[in-house]
């Protein structure tokens, strides 16, 4: 499947219909910064990653956090999604600098009085969006329960290659000890198992960078991977991101 991007099929004039209809609001985030908390309350938010990089964060009862969930540029967060324990905390914190547009759930779900053509293609592209990311969510228990660290290291990293098989040499996402949180694995055992794969002749790896030797490349086959945009696509959704953005800059919506 295709992945689908949230503004496919929608033009530049509907792009103005909409904004005018679900008046959403963009903002700045620092890394770090907290971009939402999850409340037990009835949904109220939905936001999608205009730029930057985010993740889920769980702290359990005992302090320890973990990385449930990563968000790239063009996907989507918020009240969309029910967490599975709810008396634990969440957070959506920003891995990097990242512009975030905020829509009110109400609005999004709620078809205006026109019925515009425009809406019913956001909703139905964010259903799509919404499988493809349980589809995620999915991947990421599989890597979980691999029966051990190396296991795991391995079929995140052969997960990632696959984003991108054509490159040899690629980057993950985010940090050695983010990457820790997101195999719910401890740091240090981590460390310990990417040296001793480096030795068995598995990866190389420097910091964030790394690359599949041949054994390990062999070793791990993942039939199905979320979906990966076209590079087509990803263009075609760039376009329609930036003109949103000049369209709230037009309408005086000052990024915060």
């Amino acid at each position: 499947m295709e992945k689908c991007m949230l503004f496919d099929s929608i033009d530049e004039q509907s792009l103005q219909e909409l904004i005018s209809c679900l008046s959403p609001e963009i903002k700045k985030y620092s890394q770090d910064d907290v971009i939402m908390e999850y409340t037990a309350a009835e949904p109220s938010r939905f936001a999608f990653v205009y730029s930057g990089r985010a993740a889920l964060e769980m702290t359990d009862r005992c302090g320890d956090e973990y990385v449930m969930d990563i968000y790239e540029t063009n996907e989507i967060m918020g009240d969309l999604f029910k967490l599975p324990v709810p008396d634990l905390h969440y957070s959506i914190v920003a891995l990097k600098d990242c512009e975030v547009i905020h829509f009110n759930y109400r609005d999004l779900l709620t078809p205006c009085e026109k019925l515009c053509p425009a809406h019913i293609h956001l909703l139905n592209n964010l259903l799509q969006m919404i499988a493809q990311k349980e589809q995620q969510m999915a991947m990421h228990l599989s890597i979980l329960f691999q029966p051990t660290t190396r296991d795991k290291l391995l079929s995140y990293l052969k997960f990632i290659h696959s984003l991108n098989p054509s490159e040899d040499e690629f980057y993950i996402p985010i940090s050695l000890s983010k990457l820790a949180e997101y195999l719910h694995v401890d740091r240090a055992s981590m460390m310990r198992s990417l040296q001793l794969m480096k030795r068995d002749g598995l990866i190389e790896s420097k910091a964030r960078k790394f690359k599949l030797l041949e054994d390990s490349a062999q070793r791990f086959e993942l039939a199905d991977h979320p979906a990966i945009p076209s590079e087509d696509h990803r263009n075609a959704d760039d376009s329609a991101r930036k003109q949103i953005l000049k369209i709230l800059k037009n309408q005086n919506h000052e990024l915060r």
